[in-house]
């Protein structure tokens, strides 16, 4: 995560430190920051993604499944998400790199609720970072995203 890191995210919301204010006041900068960079990439993401993105509707959605398909020489990784207004696959081409860091997930309710993330574009990569219960985190960098409504 370059924005929303889950050191940021602990500090902001331990309302017995007496830093909490101060990491709050970082986190809302951030996030200004994110959603301004965002703007400049998000014409190039499919609309009906961007759109969900955007509304926040990945916020507390679940992670149903995440499969790797083998595509020639490539390997995508899809993420089917359930939400409570759509269900969908975010399709992840031509992975470059992946990183999944799962933590305790049996103390989760939902060990897969999508809590919050970033999408970004870096030298034609595109990077999808996550993080989801127990500061478990997946972190994808491919050439294209696609979304597909189920």
């Amino acid at each position: 995560m370059k924005y929303f890191t889950q050191y940021l995210q602990e500090k902001s919301t331990n309302l017995a430190s007496d830093d909490c204010q101060k990491y709050y006041d970082i986190w809302m900068k951030n996030l200004k920051r994110y959603w301004a960079r965002y703007q400049k990439i998000k014409d190039q993401l499919p609309p009906n993604m961007s759109n969900l993105f955007e509304s926040g509707s990945f916020h507390d959605s679940s992670l149903v499944a995440l499969s790797f398909i083998k595509d020639g020489f490539n390997y995508n990784i899809s993420l089917e998400l359930l939400g409570d207004d759509f269900h969908g696959v975010l399709i992840h081409k031509s992975v470059k790199e992946y990183r999944l860091q799962i933590s305790d997930v049996l103390e989760c309710g939902d060990a897969g609720e999508y809590l919050y993330g970033e999408i970004l574009k870096k030298n034609n990569d595109w990077t999808h970072n996550f993080i989801f219960c127990n500061s478990s985190e997946i972190f994808i960098k491919c050439k294209e995203l696609l979304w597909e409504s189920l």
